[in-house]
């Protein structure tokens, strides 16, 4: 985690592309787990250039509590579901609802098309687990002051 990140890491060959279908298909899906390849890279090497990259608030609240947990930003729009995955990503819609004004299916959306149900059960059991577990109560703690820090920092930098 230390090495510096490279340039030279990110490069690729020069693509061809098809003129059939399939072959299209195939490039397509090979071009995604590239540039998938290289987010993480650059997740994991550079988290202050991706936080500046990052437009939209949603987004940083991910990257605040995926790197909260030690996980990987994708965890939060794949459709896997193991328990590893599914409370760092629950957390992170309940921060979505608190610190956002769009509607719940807009931030489902953002969980990897998720509906406006999933986001109101992850809502709930965020709530019920913080009642009876204090350390997870610190942990919601812990992490709404780093959110708010992180979108008031954004926001004054937005209006110099």
């Amino acid at each position: 985690m230390n090495e510096r990140f490279k340039y030279s890491t990110v490069r690729f060959p020069e693509p061809i592309v098809p003129e059939d279908f399939r072959g299209l298909y195939a490039f397509a899906q090979d071009l995604k787990q590239r540039a998938d390849a290289l987010m993480r890279t650059i997740e994991r090497n550079c988290p202050v250039l991706v936080m500046k990259l990052h437009c939209n608030d949603i987004a940083k609240i991910q990257f605040l509590v995926a790197s909260y947990f030690h996980q990987d930003v994708l965890i939060m729009r794949t459709s896997k579901r193991p328990q590893a995955f599914v409370w760092p990503r629950q957390v992170a819609m309940f921060f979505c609802r608190e610190f956002m004004e769009g509607s719940l299916s807009e931030i489902g959306l953002h969980f990897g098309g998720r509906d406006h149900g999933t986001v109101v059960y992850a809502i709930a059991a965020v709530k019920a687990r913080c009642d009876v577990d204090a350390a997870c109560a610190d942990q919601v703690k812990y992490l709404r002051e780093r959110i708010q820090e992180v979108l008031s920092q954004a926001k004054m930098e937005e209006q110099t």
